[in-house]
Parts: C-alpha cells; structure tokens; sequence
C-alpha cells in the first residue's frame, strides 16, 4: 500500500471490500491482506470487510480477510441481496469484540426484521437449495460476462481496457482517450441510455474515463441492439477537429478525435 494512503489509515475506522471488488470484481492477493491487516493492528483500527460479493466467484470458494485477523479487528458484513435476489435485504455481521455495539445499533436503528422472511431464507439455506442455486447462477454470470466483454471488444476493440472480473456482478471498462464519463452522463440520459460513470467510485473525481457495467442482465438481442445505437449515438458526438472533444473541451495536440463510450438502459448495477 503506498505511503500516502498508509498514513491516512491514522483513524478509527476503515470500510474495505477485499473480495471481489463492487466496480470489477477482482481480488486483493492475500499479501495485500495481510499487509492491511498489520497496518490495522499497528494503528488499532476496526476494519469493516464488505463481503457481499465473495459468493459469487468464478475461481471456487475464497476466504475472507476475517479469516486471517488474529486480534478480532475486522468485522465481517455479508448480505444475500447480491447473491440471491436484490429483493431479499437480510445480511449478517460477525464480530466477537463489537457484538454488543453491533446489536444495539441494530435495535435502534431497526426495530424488527420480518421474521417470516428469515425463517424462509433459515429453512432454504438448511435445506441445501442455496449451494444448488449459487452453482447455476455462478455459471450463468460467467456466461454473460464474457457475452458482455465480447460485445465491447467487437464495438471498440482498440479503445478500451478492462481487468477480467473474478466473479461478482460488474466489469470496470475505461477508455484510452481522455474522456469525461460524467460530462456524457446527461447526453446519454437523453437518448434513453443509462451508464455508471467512473467518479461515482471515487472520493476525488478521478476515474472520469471510465465505466461500470453490470453483467447481471444477459447480453439479449436487445441490448445488443441498444449497443449499436449507442456506438451511433457515440459517433455523433465526435468532433472531427483536432481542438475540441465531443463535448467542446479543448483536446491536447495531437489528438484528432475522442471516443465515448455509453451502455444501453438495464446495464446499470443491480
């Protein structure tokens, strides 16, 4: 971890996803783990890991960050809403050393939970079903993230890059062209076109050429057809000079033109 952000870990608290990561599902080698986890121990820090996605690997079952925290620093979240269905808002907390803390947050900032909900989501997972049902899901959302990759790759093959996601719901997608994502935003909203701009992610507006899409949705003749007017829609907005984006931001020499990329409504995170 770098020097900087090393030193901004001088607080009380840290919220981390590890597994899967929500923008594009890839991994912090377990190195990397066990790293933070001796910065947290060093500082005293209470680590919290955001462990909904870790279910839904491509690479077999992973284990999380709270498996290797020797001193009860790391309270582990999960929920069921990404894996079984966004519907179902139940999750679960571990965490020995901030149990009580945790529970009374929980009495006064819910109330109750539906028990007919958690008694049918106790007697699903006891059953076995659940085990069943992440195996087919895991297959088809590997399925469709590699429609997914091979719908963006034949549209733009030369003009974006992206890490293959690991598992979860989403691929991480940035332009190589200095593009403003979040400038594109209300252009697309326009035109019926929902994207996920890339400074949503981040605390200081970086990311601006980059897109988050979900492969949740399956990549149907319809999407692919929203992608080809986008791809038009894209091409409408280039400015064949050499000065301006297709925004009307001034472009650095040499640049002759800007690519924008957009996705189609339906792609957004589920």
């Amino acid at each position: 971890m770098p020097g900087a952000r090393t030193a901004a870990l001088a607080h009380s608290g840290l919220c981390r996803n590890t597994l899967l990561c929500y923008t594009g599902g890839s991994l912090m080698p377990e190195a990397h783990q066990r790293r933070l986890l001796d910065l947290a121990n060093k500082h005293e820090i209470t680590l919290i890991e955001d462990d909904i996605y870790r279910e839904l690997s491509f690479t077999g079952r992973l284990s999380p960050l709270k498996a290797l925290d020797e001193q009860d620093r790391v309270i582990l979240c999960g929920s069921y809403s990404k894996a079984l269905s966004r519907d179902l808002r139940l999750g679960w907390v571990l965490s020995k050393r901030w149990h009580k803390q945790i529970v009374y947050l929980q009495l006064i900032t819910q109330l109750a939970n539906s028990h007919f909900v958690q008694q049918g989501l106790n007697d699903y997972l006891i059953s076995g079903d659940y085990d069943r049902y992440l195996r087919q899901s895991i297959s088809v959302l590997y399925r469709q993230s590699q429609d997914w990759i091979q719908a963006l790759r034949t549209r733009w093959p030369d003009s974006i890059e992206f890490d293959l996601p690991q598992g979860g719901l989403c691929l991480w997608v940035e332009w190589q062209q200095p593009i403003d994502t979040l400038a594109l935003y209300p252009l697309a909203q326009q035109q019926g076109v929902a994207i996920t701009p890339g400074p949503l992610f981040s605390v200081s507006g970086d990311f601006r050429q980059a897109l988050r899409l979900s492969f949740a949705p399956a990549c149907s003749s319809q999407h692919q057809s929203a992608l080809d007017r986008l791809q038009r829609l894209m091409q409408e907005h280039q400015v064949k000079g050499a000065d301006t984006d297709s925004l009307g931001r001034r472009l650095p020499s040499g640049r002759e033109q800007q690519i924008i990329g957009v996705f189609p409504a339906g792609c957004e995170d589920q």
